[in-house]
């Protein structure tokens, strides 16, 4: 049996601090105007500012989604 350290994308480690210390990330997945991201994957801390920024209308739902831990921990 393996062990690992696994975190998900709020912890915000940097690509060299992931490789460093063999961590993986499984990313929080984020909804924005119906547009699906994957956090620090597909959107990151600047781009999510910036779609959020202005005073527009926006509806965010953050998810931590178990089967996709699951999935990822599965392989």
């Amino acid at each position: 049996m393996a062990t690992a350290i696994v975190t998900d994308s709020t912890a915000y480690l940097t690509k060299a601090e992931l490789e460093q210390y063999t961590i993986h990330m499984v990313p929080l997945t984020v909804v924005i105007d119906g547009e699906t991201y994957e956090e620090e994957v597909t959107l990151t801390a600047d781009d999510f500012y910036d779609k959020i920024r202005g005073g527009k209308n926006y509806r965010l739902q953050a998810n931590h989604q178990s089967v996709s831990l699951f999935n990822y921990l599965k392989n």
